[in-house]
């Protein structure tokens, strides 16, 4: 039986450490919504199904970066992101299929600047909203 040295287990769990310290540091700050300068949360509870959707709207600048978390949703489900801008128009920032985990994190990103974005859609294949998020949707 060939043995790893200790080292290398030592290494190997700093890095779990490190990895699980920054996932808990970014989703508390969202979930907390206490967003960073040049960051937004846009929040949206009990949508259709009665899910909730947590948006992390970060200013870059090329656009806009676009993190997503979402509680209570079923299995089974094929999803777009799409982002409205204000002066009109929509563009697709992402999209994923959900699996039998009710809880989500979905990553997306707009060439939309932020200032410029009106709201935010969460939709399914059969183009039914899901959840649509603003900067007053709570």
């Amino acid at each position: 039986m060939h043995r790893r040295p200790r080292s290398h287990l030592l290494v190997l769990a700093m890095i779990i450490v490190l990895v699980l310290a920054t996932g808990g540091v970014a989703s508390a700050e969202l979930w907390t919504h206490q967003p960073s300068p040049g960051v937004l949360a846009w929040t949206s509870t009990d949508a259709v199904g009665g899910i909730d959707t947590v948006a992390r709207l970060a200013d870059r600048s090329w656009g806009t970066d676009i993190r997503l978390w979402m509680e209570d949703l079923p299995p089974g489900l094929t999803c777009r992101l799409i982002v409205y801008p204000r002066a009109g128009g929509a563009e697709p920032a992402g999209g994923w299929s959900t699996n039998y985990e009710a809880r989500l994190m979905i990553t997306g990103s707009t060439s939309i600047p932020l200032p410029q974005i009106d709201r935010i859609d969460v939709v399914r294949s059969d183009k039914t909203v899901l959840a649509t998020l603003t900067s007053t949707t709570r």
